[in-house]
């Protein structure tokens, strides 16, 4: 467990300008709906506000960029797989022999992205629920909902941090980045529900109207999750320095 420690110290060190990042954006969305509930249940004003997206997408009128999705999805996910992706060149000759195994190295790298998504993700939507219960009566029903969509943005961080950092090794990083945001478009501009991102775009949601229930997005969400394991068992024997079969 000693890569996975190292990997969580050097995200401490190195995360300051995500944390930053994520407090502004924070305080930018309460400081937009703060005033706003008057006799709608906060819950409600707060999704309008601050998460509305164009639920499932039929053409480009009125069409709407949801903002907080990129948000929460690309700054976590660049500032944790950069910072990684940065530490593995640097040092990634002198650190990966001293492990058992490539796999056990990777395994260091992947455990702390991983944790540290779910660090961030709790925080930012922990503050969340707890200023919308401060703001009144909330919807019971749309407040599970809100609950399900942090839990996907939180999970699918998690997938494309790593997903990110494993194109990487093999291809640059500029790529694995091109490759996520391309992602996170057609999340945007499809109903097609296999496409990773589709769980944490809250109007095309069941629960608010569209077409995605809870079930399928948890069986896409495992279906890639065990895609990751199964790279993350096979990739690192291909793998050298500088990303070639041995």
């Amino acid at each position: 467990m000693s890569g996975f420690f190292r990997e969580i110290d050097l995200l401490l060190k190195k995360s300051k300008k995500i944390m930053i990042f994520m407090g502004i954006y924070l305080i930018l969305l309460i400081l937009i709906t703060f005033g706003a509930f008057n006799e709608t249940p906060p819950i409600e004003v707060f999704i309008e506000q601050a998460f509305k997206d164009n639920g499932n997408f039929i053409d480009f009128n009125n069409f709407i960029l949801p903002i907080s999705f990129f948000v929460i999805h690309f700054v976590p996910v660049f500032g944790i797989s950069e910072i990684f992706y940065k530490d593995h060149i640097e040092f990634g000759t002198y650190i990966m022999p001293k492990f058992k195994s490539k796999r056990q190295y990777f395994l260091g790298k992947i455990l702390g992205a991983s944790i540290f998504n779910v660090f961030i993700g709790l925080l930012f939507f922990s503050i969340i629920l707890l200023y919308l219960s401060l703001q009144g009566k909330n919807d019971l029903y749309l407040m599970k909902g809100f609950v399900r969509v942090a839990i996907f943005y939180i999970l699918e961080n998690i997938l494309f941090t790593n997903m990110i950092f494993m194109i990487a090794l093999f291809t640059k990083y500029l790529f694995a980045l091109s490759v996520f945001i391309i992602n996170l478009l057609i999340a945007i501009l499809s109903n097609v529900r296999f496409i990773l991102g589709q769980g944490s775009l809250i109007m095309k949601q069941d629960f608010y109207g569209g077409e995605f229930d809870l079930k399928v997005n948890l069986l896409f969400i495992l279906i890639y999750f065990i895609i990751i394991i199964l790279l993350l068992y096979f990739l690192p024997k291909y793998y050298d320095y500088y990303g070639r079969e041995e």
